[in-house]
């Protein structure tokens, strides 16, 4: 077997999953949503540098009042809060 034969087999063998990749990216249309809402979002008040593993972090209400308000597209939000686990409130103005 010569050298020669080794570029095209190469390329004739990956050919196939060239194939498929290209099929694989090739945008897919996808239906409307039923509503502008949305079924279910889950949040967590956690920015960067902030973690739910640090005991001594205190999130103040005033950086939840500053994010954009989820449940105002939502049907349901879920919360990652730590706090009183009967009512899952972190804050003390939970309502």
């Amino acid at each position: 077997m010569s050298r020669w034969f080794v570029a095209p087999a190469l390329f004739l063998a990956l050919l196939p999953v060239l194939a498929f990749w290209w099929g694989q990216g090739q945008p897919v249309a996808i239906a409307e949503a039923p509503s502008a809402r949305i079924p279910c979002v889950s949040y967590a008040p956690y920015r960067n540098g902030q973690t739910p593993f640090d005991e001594r972090l205190v999130i103040p209400p005033e950086q939840i009042a500053e994010d954009p308000r989820p449940a105002a597209t939502a049907n349901r939000l879920r919360a990652y809060l730590l706090g009183d686990p009967g009512t899952g409130c972190g804050t003390e103005n939970c309502s």
